[in-house]
């Protein structure tokens, strides 16, 4: 809201349905509040550092977010401008261990490798991104959308085409989410796909971010999950975390790391055998004082 000349102003709140008083608590902020709903690229690799372009802000044009992540992906952010009003959280970024892109002008856009994330964005009427991408057959391919996941106006779709342009497979809504994604086998004497995104309606309001993330699934891997998002460790005890790993492919024993730990505090059982799917991490703490700390678990 802009004001239009200097007076005094009355900001009025209350329940939509003026319901009866309760412990309603609220945050209210009155100023001249810097925003940014979004940013690109959208994706940025481990150990690298990415300066992000943000859009659909109030910021300034010459703004820019710079982040810097290490190996480990502890992360680094700093503002060029604008850093000290930024109201509310960081616009959402995602940062994964494979090559990072972001579209080109030309069309389509051939990419030579997988995995990838490619950040993209729509804002014409009946705009289509479309990216060449080199496979081999019986390959098969795990293909996501990210867009309405992070807040993008974008009802997407996916088209996955062979050279001569004829459609393989459309598309639009998963479970739980109206982005887009498959998987899909690499047809015999394939070894180029076309793979286009647009909106459903062809009617883009606003400019619509996406991420397009194409992996081989087919690949051996591991994904691992813990039963608890708080692990709470008594001064000279000990407690119990089962570490799960979901496992595709043969893969091999998994060493697992844990960054961050507060100073005392220690972890037994590091390893993920390929015997089992489960195994038991503790968590050990000397006799010291009260300590917190925001953990990162990762396997290799």
């Amino acid at each position: 809201t802009v004001i239009p000349s200097d007076a005094e102003y009355t900001i009025e709140l209350h329940d939509a349905l003026y319901a009866e008083l309760k412990a309603n608590w609220f945050r209210l902020k009155v100023g001249k509040l810097w925003f940014a709903d979004h940013v690109m690229p959208l994706g940025v690799r481990l150990g690298t550092a990415t300066t992000f372009r943000p859009f659909s802000t109030n910021l300034p044009d010459t703004a820019r977010l710079v982040l810097r992540t290490d190996a480990r992906g502890r992360n680094q952010v700093d503002w060029n401008e604008g850093s000290a009003a930024l109201t509310g959280a960081l616009p959402r970024y995602f940062v994964s261990q494979h090559l990072e892109i972001t579209e080109a002008p030309t069309r389509p856009q051939v990419i030579a490798t997988i995995p990838v994330g490619i950040s993209g964005l729509l804002d014409e009427q009946e705009e289509e991104d479309a990216y060449w991408l080199s496979v081999d057959t019986g390959t098969v391919l795990e293909i996501q959308i990210y867009a309405n996941r992070i807040g993008s106006p974008l009802d997407g779709v996916i088209i996955v085409r062979n050279h001569l342009g004829h459609e393989l497979a459309v598309v639009d809504d998963q479970a739980h989410t109206r982005d887009p994604g498959l998987t899909f086998n690499v047809p015999e004497n394939t070894d180029r796909l076309e793979i286009a995104v647009r909106d459903m309606r062809g009617r883009v309001q606003k400019p619509a971010p996406y991420r397009l993330v194409v992996k081989n699934a087919s690949a051996p891997r591991v994904q691992l999950s813990v039963e608890t998002d708080r692990i709470q460790v008594p001064a000279g005890g000990s407690q119990i975390v089962p570490v799960h790993g979901y496992r595709v492919g043969n893969v091999k024993p998994v060493r697992l790391t844990v960054d961050g730990l507060p100073a005392g505090v220690h972890v037994e059982n590091h390893f993920l055998g390929t015997a089992r799917n489960t195994t038991l991490v503790r968590f050990t703490a000397e006799e010291s004082g009260l300590c917190h700390s925001l953990i990162r678990m990762t396997g290799d």
